[in-house]
């Protein structure tokens, strides 16, 4: 299978990003509703704190990114494919009202999932959180490991949910788009988890820029800074 050579990356941060994701924008709830989404390897899909995008069809990550810091919410009839060499960081909400999560990959939780449909499990999901299946229907044919956080609900089918957890404290199962993100973070995810652009933190030898159109933060070596300076592009903060 052949991938697209350029990654893409989705971020709902308001009204204009949620029409870029063909989606129907409710500014009253702060709901961008789609119809579905497929995403290939190396594509990325966040939604901002604060912010729901509600899917109404099929969305399918094949290898990419998911960060949920705002809600996720699949509707009665939704489905979430993550296949394998994919990931879901939630530190938000995840939540079907009746749809079905397929993983096959792996979903790493420190907020809370809550399935009022059904998820079905052949990969490995990890719970700092809350995994909430009192009203849903878990089957389990790979690995739940709960870290430190809470199942509530029946036990789900399969394999059992172990109560430990494989990962050492220098290698938290769950990345927190809000930990030490200074240090360890792209410029989208420190805007993302609320930090302001003008404090955004770049790597060595990147400096930082501030784009004009949409106020988004940016690291640049210090040449192709100065050459956007003069463009218009962007400025210092």
């Amino acid at each position: 299978m052949t991938h697209q050579a350029f990654a893409t990356r989705y971020v709902l941060s308001g009204q204009p990003s949620c029409i870029q994701l063909s989606g129907s924008w409710n500014p009253l709830y702060n709901t961008c509703a789609i119809s579905g989404l497929w995403m290939d390897n190396r594509d990325s899909l966040a939604v901002g704190s604060g912010l729901v995008l509600e899917d109404t069809g099929v969305i399918t990550n094949n290898g990419g990114t998911i960060y949920v810091n705002g809600t996720l919410a699949l509707d009665e009839f939704s489905v979430l494919y993550n296949n394998q060499m994919g990931s879901v960081y939630n530190s938000g909400t995840l939540t079907s009202s009746g749809g079905t999560i397929n993983n096959y990959a792996s979903i790493h939780n420190e907020g809370a999932v809550l399935n009022y449909g059904t998820v079905y499990n052949y990969g490995t999901i990890s719970n700092g959180g809350t995994l909430d299946d009192r009203y849903g229907i878990t089957h389990n044919n790979g690995t739940i490991w709960n870290c430190g956080g809470t199942v509530v609900g029946l036990p789900p089918y399969g394999n059992p949910v172990k109560q430990a957890c494989p990962y050492t404290s220098t290698q938290n199962p769950v990345p927190s788009p809000s930990r030490n993100l200074a240090q360890t973070a792209a410029p989208l995810r420190q805007q993302i988890s609320g930090i302001p652009a003008a404090n955004t933190v770049c790597g060595r030898g990147l400096e930082l820029i501030i784009k004009t159109s949409d106020g988004s933060p940016a690291c640049l070596r210090p040449a192709t800074l100065r050459v956007l300076i003069e463009r218009g592009w962007g400025h210092i903060p």
